[in-house]
Parts: structure tokens; C-alpha cells; sequence
């Protein structure tokens, strides 16, 4: 079993993305998954999340796991303990709200400006309607104009999404990159997906304050994931671990790719390192 590796005892924290790596296709958490994170656990192995979602999106997955440390939420823009109390916030300015909507507008994007436990959109339609797949709130239409947006409290992300032709993503990425994007974090956490964050704040930020709060060092940590909005969380950590059905940029900056998500790849992996001899039915 991947014999480059490091020993297990080295490592005292995992974290994990939620979607398309710890959760199959149908959003669902495999009894298999459970039983090894839970052992893991027992062991004295912290577990936690670090994901584009709301904290009451996956409060669920949450007392399933029984986690009770730090987790990192909407992309590093909140860290929430168990209990949903916030940590620490960091928020996206009203200006480059209105100006990243701007860019969306002129390529008839959807957007969604996302809050802690609301989200604003355009248009109610096939692609900001996607929420509720994923067990956040039901969008609340609003208008666009600049008097109207300006009013709105800093959220703490926006994203721009399109299920029909995710391509368009790529030119709204390119064109907010050349008008601000050194005040922007950008990445897709799904082709369908766009997610915009503050300049600094990302999933990294967030992992690296949870670390910190408990006294772990980077090396320290397994972390997996998919994504684009992954990949740095994996370089930086101890054993950056990317997903097989993961994006290249992704699997570029991991140190090992294991088994599909529909497959159980971390469940499987974390069950063989560290020899846990769970049977996955």
C-alpha cells in the first residue's frame, strides 16, 4: 500500500470536501464512509469539513459524523464550530459585488449573492433553482440595480452558475480576472460553478485557521478533494489526496489520487492506511 507514503501517526486532522469526494452522486453519505470516519474518530483522528456550502446545509452529515471542531464554510468566508457558531466571517465589498455583477449582466450570467442563510438572485430559473439540490436556501428574487444592491449587507461569496453552457463560466472568469481580479479569490468548485471570494479567502485560509486553533501543523493534515477551489488545500497540506473523478488542476497539485467519489476512494484509501479492517459491504 503506497509504501512513499508517510506513517499514519503522523497525521492528527482530515479534512474534506463534501461534494463529489465525501458525498456519491445521489448527495448521499455511504454507511461505509461513516463507519471508517467514525472509527477514525475514535481514534483520536480529528475530522472536519472544508466546503463551498452553508453551515445548515450539511448540519446532517454534521451529527452523522458527530464532528466537533472547527469547519470551513462558503470556501473560507465563514468558520463555524458544531453548534453553527461563527468563528470567523469575512465578506465580499459592495462595490465589487455590484461591479462582478456588471460582468454577469452583460454575458446574461446567473448569479448568486450568498449569505449565511440567504440567497439573492436576478431570476428564478433552472440554474439559480439548483439550491435546493444541495439543501440551501430557496432563492429570493431581487432587482439588479445599482440604488438596490447598494443597500444589501457584504456577502460572503457570489457565485455564478450555468447548467446548460458551463463554457460561458470560462469568458465571465477571464473578464473579471482582467478588470479586479487582484481583489478576487476565483475558482470553480464545479464546471457549473463559479465561485468568487475575497482576495485571500479560500479554502486554504480556512483550513489554515482551523489548524491553528487546535495547535496542528500543516504536515499534519490529509486533506481531500475535486475541485479547482481544492487545490491549493491540497498542496499545502501533509497528504493533499484528490478524488479520481477530481479536475486536472486539482489532481495537479495532490500528492496521490485515489478512488472515484461513487466509489468511496477516501473511505477506501483511509480504511487501508490506516488499517482499520472495516468490510465495505
Amino acid at each position: 500500500m503506497h509504501s512513499h507514503l508517510p506513517e499514519s501517526s503522523q497525521f492528527k486532522l482530515i479534512v474534506s470536501d463534501v461534494d463529489e469526494t465525501l458525498l456519491n452522486s445521489k448527495m448521499v453519505l455511504e454507511d461505509f464512509t461513516v463507519d471508517v470516519l467514525r472509527e477514525l474518530k475514535r481514534n483520536n483522528i480529528g475530522i472536519t469539513f472544508a466546503t463551498g456550502r452553508s453551515y445548515k446545509s450539511v448540519t446532517s452529515l454534521i451529527d452523522i459524523l458527530e464532528i466537533n471542531m472547527p469547519m470551513v464554510f462558503a470556501n473560507g468566508a465563514m468558520i463555524q464550530d458544531h453548534d453553527g457558531k461563527v468563528l470567523l466571517s469575512k465578506t465580499l465589498k459592495n462595490e465589487l459585488m455590484i461591479e462582478i455583477i456588471k460582468v454577469c449582466n452583460h454575458f446574461n450570467a446567473d448569479w448568486m449573492i450568498c449569505y449565511e442563510k440567504e440567497i439573492l438572485v436576478r431570476e428564478i430559473n433552472n440554474n439559480t433553482g439548483i439550491t435546493s439540490e444541495y439543501n440551501e436556501p430557496d432563492p429570493i428574487r431581487i432587482s439588479d440595480k445599482v440604488e438596490n444592491l447598494k443597500k444589501l449587507n457584504e456577502p460572503t461569496k457570489l457565485i455564478v452558475v450555468d447548467r446548460e453552457n458551463p463554457q460561458k463560466l470560462r469568458i465571465v472568469l477571464d473578464m473579471l480576472k482582467e478588470k479586479m481580479g487582484d481583489e478576487l479569490n476565483i475558482s470553480f468548485s464545479l464546471d457549473i460553478f463559479l465561485e468568487i471570494m475575497p482576495a485571500g479567502v479560500s479554502k486554504l485560509s480556512g483550513v489554515k485557521f482551523v489548524a491553528d486553533s487546535l495547535g496542528i501543523d500543516k504536515n499534519q493534515i490529509i486533506a481531500f478533494g475535486d475541485g479547482d477551489n481544492d487545490a491549493e488545500m491540497l498542496g499545502y497540506v501533509g497528504l493533499g489526496i484528490a478524488v479520481e473523478n477530481a479536475s486536472p488542476k486539482c489532481k495537479s497539485y495532490a500528492k496521490l489520487v485515489v478512488g472515484h467519489h461513487n466509489e468511496q476512494g477516501p473511505a477506501n484509501f483511509l480504511n487501508q492506511f490506516y488499517n482499520l479492517g472495516i468490510k465495505n459491504q
